[in-house]
């Protein structure tokens, strides 16, 4: 992915690489400068703590696969995948079950 700079709404920490509806900071990070002896906490730190960029969640997963269906590009591994992060993360109080039906 050449680079290019992005808002923080427009991106993600801790997403799947491949992800394409948002940008998956952390693993451009770690590819990107996999050689540098910077702590990667550190660098969450800032792009979590200061920037204000979350994790991966339900709702990005859904719009995930909304789009990766709307492009005809469903991956099968890639969507087991998609579909594990959206059972570990799916809401489990019941105001956020209602809200996600």
């Amino acid at each position: 992915m050449p680079a290019s700079w992005r808002e923080p709404n427009e991106c993600l920490w801790d997403a799947p690489g491949d992800f394409i509806t948002q940008v998956p900071l952390k693993e451009i990070y770690i590819s990107s400068f996999q050689d540098l002896h910077v702590e990667l906490d550190h660098v969450a730190g800032f792009f979590r703590g200061i920037l204000g960029i979350d994790d991966i969640d339900w709702r990005d997963v859904i719009s995930e696969l909304e789009e990766l269906k709307r492009q005809a590009t469903i991956r099968g591994e890639g969507v087991r995948q998609l579909y594990g992060i959206l059972f570990e993360r799916s809401p489990t109080r019941e105001s956020g079950k209602r809200e996600m039906r």
